[in-house]
């Protein structure tokens, strides 16, 4: 019997397949291409990387405006911070704001939807 050697562009199809079909990650859907394969898994690790700083940064915002005595109502409603819906989401229902966390679930469900990274980073915010 013959030794079956991969053959690489047989092999990247078939990655692709998988990873389109079984990936929690929204946009890999966008890659319609092995190009895009290719350029997707080298910009990959730079945006997640990007993404989880941006997220930091909007709950140290959250943090700095708290122990400056703001009250989560105050911080949550202040629309010239950047925090982005799943922040104030997070803060909303951590404080017991049923009211504001409704009201920011949708915008909050989209980010959760778009950057998987962040489901992670807020449950072990909302602890």
């Amino acid at each position: 019997m013959k030794d079956k050697a991969i053959i690489p562009s047989r092999y990247i199809r078939w990655a692709y397949t998988q990873i389109r079909m079984f990936t929690g990650i929204p946009w890999i859907r966008r890659i319609t291409s092995l190009k895009w394969v290719e350029l997707f898994l080298t910009c990959e690790k730079e945006y997640i990387e990007m993404e989880v700083l941006k997220l930091q940064l909007r709950l140290e915002t959250l943090h700095y405006w708290l122990a400056a005595g703001h009250t989560v109502r105050q911080v949550i409603e202040n629309e010239l911070l950047d925090l982005g819906d799943a922040v104030r989401y997070a803060a909303a229902r951590k404080a017991g704001l049923t009211d504001s966390a409704e009201r920011l679930r949708r915008g909050a469900e989209l980010d959760l939807l778009n950057e998987p990274v962040y489901m992670s980073l807020l449950s072990s915010f909302l602890g």
